[in-house]
């Protein structure tokens, strides 16, 4: 298992991706979007998943004193690779994983409070500027809504399942048909805003919609919470704060 860096004048960050579809896919566009920012990749390859000992990977970012870990990996891998990190005395500045801990649970379950200052992909947020289609309220009036009725901490995906009865009633209302033709036509010719972002199908019938960065802090209604700390390309996505070194967070 080879080291491979590239770039010169960024700070170190240090790869971690599992062998599969998803992390295959995030190394790949990793090493294509850091490499021509300017940042030294030290990518010390995939791994499996299950693995029980990460300290290839850590001795070898001790080594070129990485400060950003980059990496997507399923939770389990994640919890295994992040307590042992600590018990290896290797905490970098900045730790952005796709996928593991897009929800509170999995920071929890980390333990104590080496879950605060992850950072990850945010794929619907409570600070959304958008507003339902069907009902007109907000993004944080439908995470309220469900922490009221669940008692259970809102989670990124409440956006997506809502938007998409929001796609499938603007559908129907259009088609005033159930001809299975007429609603194929009727929902590629989606243009809809919706509580999650702006939906309107491209030639390959994919609709972006906004994508941004949370970091976990303290919460006070429960453990941890996540502040938006990046609207990446959308400028209507307002950071609430800004994203805080680990170290600095945690007062280490």
């Amino acid at each position: 298992m080879g080291v491979h860096i590239t770039g010169l004048s960024m700070p170190p960050a240090g790869l971690l991706a599992a062998n599969d579809a998803d992390g295959i896919a995030w190394a790949n566009g990793a090493q294509n979007v850091l490499k021509p920012a300017g940042y030294k990749v030290v990518d010390l390859g995939r791994f499996p998943s299950g693995i029980m000992d990460f300290g290839k990977f850590i001795n070898g970012w001790k080594r070129e004193q990485v400060d950003i870990l980059f990496a997507n990996l399923a939770p389990p891998d994640f919890i295994r690779a992040w307590r042992q990190c600590h018990r290896e005395g290797f905490i970098p500045k900045i730790c952005a994983i796709g996928r593991a801990v897009l929800f509170p649970s999995v920071v929890q379950a980390l333990g104590g409070d080496i879950g605060m200052g992850t950072s990850t992909e945010v794929l619907w947020h409570p600070a959304y500027p958008f507003k339902s289609s069907i009902a007109g309220y907000r993004a944080q009036d439908l995470a309220d809504a469900y922490e009221k009725a669940s008692g259970k901490q809102w989670t990124q995906p409440i956006g997506g399942f809502y938007l998409g009865y929001e796609i499938l009633a603007d559908v129907l209302r259009r088609a005033q048909t159930l001809d299975k033709e007429t609603l194929r036509k009727a929902l590629a010719d989606t243009d809809l805003k919706t509580i999650g972002g702006h939906i309107r199908f491209n030639e390959k019938n994919v609709a972006v919609t906004p994508v941004g960065l949370i970091q976990w802090v303290k919460g006070e209604k429960f453990p941890f919470d996540c502040k938006i700390v990046s609207g990446g390309n959308y400028k209507e996505i307002v950071p609430q704060t800004k994203l805080i070194p680990i170290p600095e967070l945690r007062g280490m």
